[in-house]
């Protein structure tokens, strides 16, 4: 299995273990992780956050690995996302009504 895939997996929850050449998308993978999981969208049960960072310092964090992406454009984007969460939701469900 490709580096990218073993590391996504094995460090998207702890994001700051992640080797620098994938940090990038561990950290992409760690905020959409994390956005579902406070809005309780995952695949079938409720996960409560686990008390580390809060949303801002995730994206803030991913931010980090992104040239452009400043504190203006994540609070635009979290809005928008806020915004959405219900479509988001739908979809997410839709997935695993297949599984």
């Amino acid at each position: 299995m490709p580096k990218f895939v073993t590391e996504t997996m094995l460090y998207h929850r702890d994001p700051g273990s992640a080797s620098q050449d994938e940090a990038d998308l561990v950290s992409i993978v760690t905020v959409a992780d994390l956005f579902c999981r406070w809005r309780s969208i995952d695949c079938g049960g409720y996960e409560a956050s686990d008390g580390g960072e809060s949303e801002y310092e995730t994206w803030c964090r991913m931010a980090a690995h992104f040239q452009g992406i400043d504190r203006g454009t994540i609070e635009a984007i979290i809005g928008d996302l806020h915004n959405a969460i219900e479509d988001i939701r739908l979809q997410v469900e839709s997935i695993f009504l297949f599984i």
